[in-house]
């Protein structure tokens, strides 16, 4: 548009500078007309030589849009070919190959591989022709200034063509704060894919253009490259700020993560390509990130402390709830980037003193992610008690409590989250399961075993036989009542087999001897004599047990 304004008002000037020669011409005397006729012919060649550069960054121009729209194909197929078996992974698919029990964690963006694209160069007579233009229009004052914001405002639509062939386009930072996590990250992803595209691609390819087209003029190649790549850039960065300065929230750790490590790998290109200025903002940006990471990651502690109220959703049959799942798949692929993690608390420790329940807990012997895990941890403790309490029945809130607390100790143990958290995590880990599952025998069983015990001695049954007969019914069906209720509803409940194994090792040493002793004292009346047996309802209560605890495991339905 402005090269078109630009002859627009060369030609409206030509025509009207003839006018007035015409004019002059007729007032002025003969003896005159032999200077202006000199005058007129130096006036229209100078005048037709400025044309003649016009009409040439016309054709040059238009040649070097018909070849940026080559170009733009040639990186966006190149890169497309190479990233075609390289898709984000959700969690599910990292931890377990998409199991379908386990919480969706925020996508963890897998990068470009590698960048080594190769594009064929402009046209070399293009590039000649552009050289001499610069030349010609004296590229360091008057007219050549106009010459490199025309030459720049065609090669940022060549930068900016590109970047939306890789489908990232500009946006302002309210834009990207009004997004939803979703579609900040889906933005991220692609973000990363063209910010890389530019710096190890398209930038090294303006810069050794702009050193062909203004050979000679080295002031003048340094101004254009900034005023074409250096614009790009900016928009580039200015994306990772909006990112960086958004509010909070546990959903976009995982994005942050990823800008945070692609942009500081991005920031010796940044230096090699632009140098100070360029490179001071993108590590300024870069330290940002790493202070929102901190932020982001502490919004999840308080996203628990704000849900510690019982009036969330509790699965039926005490199974593994949706938050324990999801907390510890996002703590062991935070963990995977545990040294990125552990550099940014390091350098963030400033922060601590926005978090006063915090900083009285970073020791010398434990780092500030350490501190902060441990935590949170804490604040799901307190979740979990408070969900727990939703259960009617305290054998099954203690069921509940119980596989929750083993999923985390197996989801834990051997990964990275297992080191951060520690050996006295596991330990304390380890006692409460043995509390809960106490807790579990004592308000299942407890009753029953009273039942099965025996009052008085052997004599005083054979002495006193009709009360003894009557008191050993009375007892038995009680017994039958009381087992045959726990076992109808404790079979649709679910323990993990390894605790479940520890629960019968329990009951096969404490149930079963108790009611052996008990039907072997019962048929010993001899009141009852040979009448004893059909009193008996449960000749192997063994094989009952075994429906106990065996639900299902990952149920889809819930209860209040």
């Amino acid at each position: 548009m402005k090269l078109r304004l630009l002859l627009g008002t060369i030609g409206v000037c030509f025509s009207y500078f003839l006018v007035i020669l015409r004019s002059s011409l007729d007032s002025q005397s003969e003896n005159d007309d032999l200077q202006l006729e000199h005058q007129d012919h130096i006036a229209i060649r100078v005048d037709s030589q400025q044309s003649n550069n016009d009409l040439q960054l016309v054709a040059c121009i238009e040649a070097l849009r018909n070849r940026n729209s080559d170009l733009i194909q040639i990186i966006s197929e190149q890169v497309k070919e190479q990233n075609k078996d390289h898709k984000p992974l959700t969690n599910a698919e990292e931890e377990n190959n998409s199991q379908e029990d386990e919480e969706q964690i925020p996508v963890v963006v897998v990068p470009v591989i590698s960048y080594d694209v190769k594009i064929e160069s402009l046209l070399a007579e293009t590039i000649s022709d552009l050289h001499k233009i610069a030349q010609q229009t004296a590229v360091n004052g008057g007219f050549g200034e106009q010459f490199i914001q025309v030459y720049g405002s065609c090669r940022r639509e060549f930068l900016e063509e590109s970047l939306t062939s890789l489908g990232l386009k500009k946006l302002s930072t309210d834009e990207v704060h009004s997004m939803s996590w979703k579609n900040q990250r889906d933005t991220a992803v692609r973000w990363i894919k063209a910010s890389n595209v530019c710096l190890k691609i398209l930038f090294d390819g303006e810069r050794r253009l702009c050193g062909r087209v203004f050979l000679g003029f080295p002031a003048a190649a340094d101004l254009s490259f900034m005023e074409i790549s250096g614009k790009t850039a900016t928009w580039l960065l200015d994306f990772a700020n909006a990112v960086a300065t958004a509010s909070p929230s546990p959903e976009r750790l995982f994005m942050i993560l990823d800008l945070f490590e692609a942009l500081r790998d991005m920031i010796p290109d940044f230096e090699r390509i632009f140098q100070d200025q360029m490179r001071n903002e993108a590590v300024t940006i870069w330290k940002k990130l790493g202070e929102a990471i901190w932020k982001n990651f502490m919004e999840l502690g308080y996203a628990l402390i704000r849900n510690q109220t019982p009036l969330t959703m509790t699965p039926i049959g005490g199974t593994i709830h949706s938050h324990t799942r999801y907390l510890m798949n996002y703590l062991l692929i935070a963990c995977d980037s545990r040294q990125t993690l552990e550099q940014v608390f390091k350098e963030n420790m400033h922060l601590l003193k926005e978090y006063p329940e915090l900083d009285e807990r970073v020791g010398s012997n434990s780092s500030s992610m350490q501190t902060v895990i441990n935590w949170i941890m804490e604040m799901f403790d307190r979740n979990l008690e408070a969900k727990s309490k939703t259960f009617e029945d305290l054998a099954l809130s203690h069921v509940f409590l119980m596989n929750n607390r083993h999923y985390m100790v197996q989801k834990a143990r051997n990964r990275e989250l297992g080191i951060v958290l520690g050996d006295d995590w596991f330990q304390k880990q380890s006692e409460k399961i043995r509390q809960y599952l106490a807790g579990y025998l004592s308000s299942s069983w407890d009753k029953v075993l009273e039942i099965l015990k025996l009052d008085g001695s052997s004599d005083s049954i054979q002495t006193r036989p009709n009360g003894a007969a009557k008191a050993m019914k009375k007892k038995l069906k009680m017994f039958n009542v009381e087992f045959e209720n726990i076992c109808r509803v404790q079979s649709s409940w679910y323990v993990d087999e390894k605790l479940r194994q520890d629960i019968m090792i329990v009951l096969v040493k404490t149930l079963l001897p108790a009611y052996g002793s008990f039907i072997r004292r019962f048929q010993s009346v001899a009141k009852l004599g040979k009448n004893a047996d059909k009193y008996v309802k449960y000749g192997d209560i063994e094989a009952k047990l075994n429906d106990l605890l065996g639900g299902v495991s990952a149920s889809t339905s819930h209860q209040k």
